[in-house]
């Protein structure tokens, strides 16, 4: 079944394959990084390899003191902490033009980029609270 499936898949789809195979039986183990992973890979598929191609770059977005978005961000919701995190955006893009700009959406980062993200019924109501709030700002 396992060489079926590498011949017709492929050696990324079969190692997926069998990653989501192995959460569904209860046994998934996280794989913290290479040193532990690629062995693992290589009792399966033994030519298996792990390689780094960076296939994309963006321009960092630096939150900018005074911003006119991030302020007029901070009072429609009323939370001021200003937090930074390191995921890529195009928010430095339009920042490099000379863009005012915020990065904000609705739940927590905890949730937010992972196997099981989620956004609960509450965190939609304040993000279109402040969606109608913005609306009432920019039309008065």
């Amino acid at each position: 079944m396992e060489e079926i499936f590498k011949k017709k898949f492929g050696r990324v789809q079969f190692f997926e394959y069998l990653m989501k195979r192995e959460k569904k039986e209860g046994i998934f183990k996280y794989y913290p990084n290479k040193k532990i992973l690629l062995p693992e890979m290589r009792k399966i598929y033994p030519k298996a390899n792990i390689k780094k191609i960076t296939v994309g770059e963006v321009v960092g977005f630096d939150e900018k003191e005074g911003s006119e978005a991030v302020n007029l961000v901070c009072n429609l919701t009323g939370d001021n902490s200003r937090d930074v995190v390191s995921f890529g955006t195009e928010a430095g893009l339009f920042q490099e033009f000379g863009i005012s700009t915020v990065v904000c959406g609705p739940g927590s980062i905890e949730q937010a980029h992972t196997v099981d993200e989620y956004i609960t019924f509450d965190q939609l109501k304040l993000c279109l609270k402040m969606l109608l709030d913005l609306k009432d700002q920019i039309s008065n």
